[in-house]
C-alpha cells in the first residue's frame, strides 16, 4: 500500500478533493501535531476513527529541523535570485510579497519546525513569531511545508500530495 503525506493543511478544505482522495488513494496521512489534533473537524476525525483511509502523523523534532534547514536554504536561494524564481509561485517578485506583513496570513504551529526557521524568517522580515508558532505568507508556508512533507515521506517510504494547485509549479 502506497503512503501519501498530505499537506499543507491539517485536513483538505474542499470536500471534492477529499472524495477524490478517498476513491483513488489507498491511504493518506495529514501532518497534525498531537497537541493540535483538537483543531480537526468532527467529520475528518470521524473519517480517521472509522476507516483506514485517513490517519494523522505528528512530526518529530528532527523532521522539523531537517525541513527547517532545507527551507532556509531554498528561501535564501529564492531571495538572492527572486526574479528567476518568482514564476514558481506565479508572482513577479515573490520576495517583495513575502516582506509585506499584509500577506502574513498562514499559521504554522511550533511543533512543525525548529527555532532556526523562526530566526531566519524574522531576520529576513518575512514572518512573525506568535504564541502558536509562526505566521507567514501562504507561499512561504507552502515552501516550508513541502520540505516537511518530503522529509516525512522519505522516511516513511511514501509520496507527498497536496490540494494546492496555485503552487503546483513549486512542488515539481
Amino acid at each position: 500500500m502506497k503512503k501519501y503525506i498530505y499537506y499543507p493543511n491539517f485536513e483538505p478544505p474542499e470536500n471534492e478533493w477529499l472524495k477524490f482522495s478517498i476513491l483513488y488513494l489507498d491511504k493518506f496521512e495529514s501532518i497534525i501535531p498531537y497537541n493540535r489534533q483538537h483543531l480537526i473537524s468532527n467529520d475528518y476525525r470521524k473519517l480517521q476513527n472509522e476507516t483506514d483511509l485517513v490517519d494523522f502523523f505528528s512530526p518529530e523534532y528532527y523532521q522539523g529541523e531537517q525541513a527547517s534547514l532545507k527551507a532556509i536554504s531554498e528561501a535564501e536561494r529564492i531571495i538572492k535570485r527572486t526574479y528567476e524564481s518568482s514564476f514558481l509561485f506565479n508572482r513577479v517578485n515573490i520576495f517583495r510579497d513575502w516582506k509585506n506583513p499584509n500577506t502574513w496570513d498562514y499559521q504554522i504551529y511550533g511543533e512543525k519546525f525548529s527555532n532556526s526557521w523562526v530566526e531566519f524568517c524574522e531576520g529576513e522580515k518575512i514572518g512573525r513569531r506568535n504564541a502558536d508558532g509562526i505566521v507567514l505568507p501562504r507561499s512561504l508556508a507552502f515552501l516550508y511545508m513541502t520540505h516537511l512533507a518530503k522529509a516525512i515521506a522519505f522516511e516513511r517510504n511514501g509520496s507527498i500530495i497536496t490540494d494546492n494547485l496555485q503552487l503546483q509549479l513549486y512542488v515539481q
